[in-house]
């Protein structure tokens, strides 16, 4: 059974917030978790999918990044 990420600071697990949330990078846009601290408030997105949903070389791409929940700056 997998373990839920755990806050350091309030060691406590999180919990997932939504399912299937998009994040888009230069590169790729991938589908996680989102989860939240109910201690903090922090929100984290894991539990990644293996393969990315899109990557930046297919002419969908563009369409996935205005989509996307979240878009890194890297």
């Amino acid at each position: 059974m997998a373990r839920l990420p755990v806050c350091v600071p309030c060691k406590r697990e999180f919990r997932v917030k939504k399912n299937g949330v998009f994040v888009a990078t230069s590169a790729f846009v991938y589908a996680g978790d989102l989860y939240v601290c109910d201690g903090c408030g922090v929100e984290i997105v894991a539990g990644w999918g293996k393969e990315p949903c899109v990557e930046n070389f297919e002419p969908e791409f563009d369409d996935w990044v205005k989509r996307a929940d979240l878009v890194l700056d890297i």
